[in-house]
Parts: C-alpha cells; structure tokens; sequence
C-alpha cells in the first residue's frame, strides 16, 4: 500500500517536464479525453532530470523495467492505479472527477483518503499531469 501511497505522492513531487509523440495503439473516441489507460513515460522522466538526479536513479537500479506507473480512467469516473517498483506491485482504485483542465482524484489507502489535485492537458496522444509547476507525462495505451 506504501507504493501506491508513492505513486500518488509522485504527482505532486517529481520534478519532471515531459512531453512524447506516440502513436495509438487503439482507436479512441475522443483522443482529448482523459477516459482509458495510460503509462508513465519513463524515458521523458529521465531526460529532464539533472545529471546527479539520474546517477542517482541509476545507481539505484530504476529503469523503465523496474518502475512502472499505470493510471485507468474509466467513463464511469472511477479508475485505478498500479505501480511496479522492484518487483513489488501495488495498485488502488479512486474515483475522480475531470473538467475545464483539472483532475481531482481521491483514493482510500490503508483507511485514510487522500485528494489529489492536478492540472491535465491531452496533447497528441500523451496525458501531462501538472501539479505545483511540475510536469509528468504518461502515454496512452
């Protein structure tokens, strides 16, 4: 539960502006919405960070084999989290609401609910979530 707790702590603490062109894999409805899946674009966190920041990421074994970051967004309003780090797996479902640019998730981890607040924007085929002036990417699916 602690990776998950991680996972949505790292939308608010990544200091990360990220931006990739991927090709879809599905056909989507409308490609501006937030409804479906999407994954953290491990290559786009790497290049912006510093040069201490990724030695340090590498020393320590991160790379997009052992840290995996997936969000689904359902039409329903509900959606779920899952994290791979190390080999350890967590995941959590939230419910949340997206509108005018803003995404509110919120989440119940180990009895305590958590809200996240984040800017969102749908730019060819990757989501960016923005929050206190950082930026991170995820493709979609």
């Amino acid at each position: 539960k602690k990776l998950i707790t991680i996972a949505l702590v790292v939308l608010m603490a990544l200091s990360v502006v990220a931006c990739s062109n991927q090709a879809k894999k599905e056909e989507v409805a409308d490609p501006n919405s937030i409804v479906g899946t999407w994954t953290l674009d491990f290559e786009a966190m790497m290049a912006e960070l510093g040069e201490e920041e990724r030695a340090f990421m590498e020393m320590m074994g991160v790379n997009a084999d052992s840290y995996q970051m997936n969000y689904v967004f359902n039409a329903d309003g509900t959606g779920s989290i899952s994290m791979n780090a190390f080999g350890q797996s967590e995941e959590a479902a939230f419910t949340y609401t997206a509108q005018d640019g803003k995404l509110e998730m919120t989440a119940t981890i180990d009895g305590e609910t958590n809200t996240t607040t984040a800017e969102y924007q749908i730019d060819n085929g990757t989501l960016l979530l923005t929050q206190e002036g950082e930026t991170v990417a995820f493709k979609r699916k």
